[in-house]
């Protein structure tokens, strides 16, 4: 599934004029390594301009050394809407992160489990809104 998500992200991120992807790195969905990343990439890639993770807590990382390094032009956007990331957003530290709404992912995996198991026939795929936490509701 992983990789089937960052092709899907580099495919957006390649439909955009306006970005140019320099580097995807993985940090294993952690805090450390998204820092140790951060720090790679500004060495490799120092006029970085912006970050987006794959989940919060390679963003909070990432935000970790950019705080460190005095560095405040790289603008951070990440996923899970974790308590820690939202602070970070109404902080003016993230720019934003993506809520994926696992209750809801969770109440209709259960929901369409119960129909397969009853004999009813289910679409191909169930689409979920995902949402984008900023400044403007952060809560």
């Amino acid at each position: 599934m992983r990789k089937i998500a960052r092709r899907g992200a580099e495919r957006a991120f390649a439909e955009n004029p306006n970005i140019t992807l320099v580097a995807s790195e993985t940090a294993h969905w952690k805090i450390d390594e998204g820092y140790a990343v951060m720090r790679q990439m500004l060495e490799q890639h120092p006029s970085i301009r912006g970050v987006f993770a794959a989940n919060d807590m390679m963003g909070l990382g990432a935000i970790a050394y950019l705080e460190e390094s005095g560095r405040t032009d790289v603008m951070v956007a990440a996923y899970d809407a974790l308590q820690e990331a939202l602070e970070a957003v109404k902080a003016g530290k993230m720019l934003c992160t993506i809520d994926q709404q696992p209750a809801k992912q969770g109440y209709l995996g259960i929901q369409a489990a119960v129909k397969a198991l009853n004999g009813e026939s289910l679409p191909d795929e169930i689409l979920l809104d995902v949402l984008l936490i900023d400044q403007r509701n952060a809560q």
